[in-house]
């Protein structure tokens, strides 16, 4: 496996998402042309009609999906980013499997917020209308770096939040990709409700780099089987709003020019 892309033309959409379960719905709709590792995180170089796209999978977190996102543009330049996952909801609202777009972007550190620009609010707008998806609104992304309370973060909102959803990783690639000039699409598919409070934190599954380890998983589970019915209705719900999303997406992708050509142009040298 290579580390650079120094043999992959430019493609003119990147996508990026943090985990295999998020990105394998996405991976079923489009042709794959290649699969390869960029500093050792995985990326598909694949096509959907004449449109050509790279998936990054930069792993969970804020730091892996920064790190991801700056090696990946260390070596191409993509015309847009799409960052899409699934997210929880903190307000009541959206349902499982609802779509959400991306306007603003606030990072908590567990006491308070910070507000980052990022989302191109033109290209939440185009989506909404390409998605072919009735339950599709705008909202407000809220970063964190480990498992929140969804009942204190929503106490701690500023006014006027708009449909809020917990997520981990876009205001990373927001900052990643702004610092580029380029577009960022924000999207989340809603895995579990304003309702749903985690049984259980993201370090009790993972190594000290958000890297799930089965060994953790099992050895949670068993110090603490009630949680067993709320893993299995998470992994239903999971799929389900994966599905959403990828068909989302692949129905956005579909409506895109083929703008491989104009690509090549901004990157040559003049």
């Amino acid at each position: 496996m290579s580390k650079t892309l120094d043999a992959m033309p430019t493609a003119s959409i990147a996508l990026i998402a943090a985990l295999p379960e998020e990105i394998k719905p996405l991976l079923a709709r489009v042709d794959i042309i290649k699969r390869d590792r960029v500093a050792g995180f995985p990326l598909y170089r694949c096509r959907v009609g004449d449109l050509d796209l790279i998936l990054l999978q930069s792993g969970m977190g804020p730091a892996n999906a920064e790190a991801a996102t700056r090696e990946f543009l260390a070596t191409t330049s993509p015309d847009l980013i799409i960052n899409f996952g699934l997210g929880g909801a903190i307000a009541p609202g959206p349902q499982v499997a609802d779509l959400v777009v991306a306007t603003r972007l606030l990072v908590s550190d567990g006491v308070g917020f910070s507000e980052q620009t990022g989302p191109a609010l033109s290209l939440a707008d185009e989506f909404m209308v390409k998605a072919g998806n009735s339950r599709c609104r705008r909202g407000t992304f809220i970063t964190t770096g480990e498992t929140m309370s969804k009942a204190a973060l929503r106490g701690k909102l500023p006014a006027n939040t708009e449909t809020p959803v917990l997520e981990m990783e876009t205001s990373a690639i927001a900052r990643a990709a702004g610092e580029r000039g380029i577009p960022l699409l924000a999207i989340r598919a809603i895995s579990d409700d304003c309702d749903e409070e985690l049984g259980f934190t993201v370090a009790e599954f993972c190594d000290a780099d958000l890297r799930i380890r089965p060994v953790k998983v099992l050895f949670t589970i068993l110090k603490r089987p009630g949680i067993v019915p709320q893993l299995i209705r998470l992994a239903r719900n999971s799929r389900q709003a994966a599905e959403a999303l990828a068909a989302g997406i692949i129905n956005y992708l579909e409506q895109q020019p083929c703008i491989r050509e104009q690509s090549s142009r901004r990157l040559s040298p003049a």
